[in-house]
């Protein structure tokens, strides 16, 4: 179905002449109401009902208690209320493919049943202990990635968040060199620390 839009899309543009991007969203719209809505695949999960306040109300929550720097996106946003492997499904039920992931985390799908087993497992065992004392899983995990990586980086230093992690190699590059100048990207991700 996509491979026929797109077919169908590019068909038309380059049988004339390209004026403006606008002509090109006219042409993708056009496109896509003769296509209609492209459909998911079956899956198998019925989500929870959603039961806490009001789309409205979670709005205006946000509005006066979250800082702006944490932006929403779209005109109206998603009210996200479960996930379940590579889905996501908002306050009325309706099923959404995650293809964001998350902010400053690894996109490995929603409550897959073998992750979930294995944060279970370990949450029954030990949720959280600081890395001032040893910690079984802890040096296991440290050992089998750096024998995953090239030799010479054999010591590994885990954190929690992207933000961290930036903030602690533009630490280590600034110790090593003695620099404290680094270059980003414009509109890049360098975490909220200063970095």
């Amino acid at each position: 179905m996509l491979n026929k839009f797109i077919s169908r899309v590019f068909g038309q543009l380059s049988t004339r002449s390209i004026g403006s991007s606008q002509s090109i969203a006219q042409s993708s719209q056009r496109g896509m109401e003769d296509l209609g809505r492209p459909q998911m695949p079956d899956f198998a999960h019925k989500p929870q009902k959603y039961t806490g306040p009001s789309y409205d109300e979670m709005l205006k929550m946000r509005q006066q208690h979250v800082h702006p720097a944490s932006f929403l996106l779209y005109k109206r946003p998603l009210l996200i209320n479960e996930g379940k492997m590579q889905y996501l499904y908002d306050h009325t039920g309706r099923r959404y493919l995650d293809l964001f992931a998350g902010v400053s985390t690894c996109g490995m799908g929603h409550c897959h049943p073998r992750i979930t087993a294995k944060i279970q497992e370990q949450v029954k065992k030990l949720q959280h202990a600081t890395p001032i004392y040893l910690g079984e899983e802890h040096c296991l995990y440290a050992k089998e990635l750096a024998a995953k990586l090239p030799e010479g980086l054999d010591v590994i230093y885990f954190l929690s968040s992207g933000s961290e992690a930036n903030a602690f190699a533009t630490q280590m590059a600034r110790s090593y060199t003695g620099n404290y100048p680094i270059i980003t990207l414009r509109n890049g991700y360098h975490g909220m620390f200063g970095t």
